[in-house]
């Protein structure tokens, strides 16, 4: 399997230090195979990665990840009114449709509540017209709601 590999990662955690020589000159002469030195974690360990000719690196050393927090998308209070109006006067798919295009996270919120697996449907809901003939005036209400 050595021969067809394209890619070889050598973890600097699992292998001893004085291991990783023996070890990429065994790669380089055994495979075509690109060698990537995982866990670089400082300069040094950077520095002897170079020194071996290894090119591609992952580890700390180069960054530390940053935790990205997620947050809910909050649908304007206005728009919700407008759209709760035009349900109740019975409007058309028309005047709902151009509405949810005004507000993106509205517009979001109902495409991800008709594709969720409750509704059971075998097909994508992508545009509003659809969402809002499936969903029915009734329905729409109760999740504008």
């Amino acid at each position: 399997w050595l021969p067809l590999a394209n890619f070889i990662k050598i973890d600097l955690r699992q292998v001893k230090p004085e291991r990783v020589e023996p070890m990429v000159a065994l790669a380089q002469k055994k495979t075509q195979a690109r060698l990537i030195m995982e866990k670089v974690e400082n300069a040094a360990q950077h520095q002897l990665a170079r020194d071996l000719c290894v090119t591609l690196f992952q580890g700390y050393w180069f960054a530390q990840p940053t935790m990205v927090t997620g947050q809910s998308i909050r649908p304007s209070q206005a728009v919700i009114i407008q759209l709760i109006d035009l349900v109740r006067q019975q409007a058309s798919t028309a005047e709902i449709e151009a509405v949810l295009k005004h507000d993106a996270s509205l517009s979001f919120n109902l495409l991800r509540f008709i594709n969720a697996s409750g509704f059971g449907l075998t097909s994508e809901i992508t545009s509003f017209r659809h969402a809002v003939m499936m969903l029915g005036l009734k329905k729409l209400f109760r999740w504008a709601a």
